[in-house]
């Protein structure tokens, strides 16, 4: 489950990748894939919603694996 989860969680960052790049040549040529700037933006901010939510599940599934590291840490 957890496997699958962290892949999952991994090609939507790639779609972070995507929508960050659209937005940079929307930004210098006017429209990107048919996208303008204000269309990236506005997936952009839906998708950023989206990938907290989603990182917020990976860190509390994750979590004794980040107790383990955080006392490793601070020793």
């Amino acid at each position: 489950m957890k496997a699958a989860y962290s892949m999952f969680l991994f090609i939507m960052f790639l779609g972070v990748i995507f929508i960050t790049i659209g937005t940079i040549m929307a930004s210098k040529t006017g429209s990107f894939l048919g996208l303008s700037k204000l269309q990236f933006m506005e997936l952009r901010s839906k998708y950023g919603i989206i990938m907290m939510f989603l990182i917020l599940i990976h860190l509390t599934m994750n979590r004794s694996i980040m107790k383990k590291e955080l006392e490793i840490l601070f020793e």
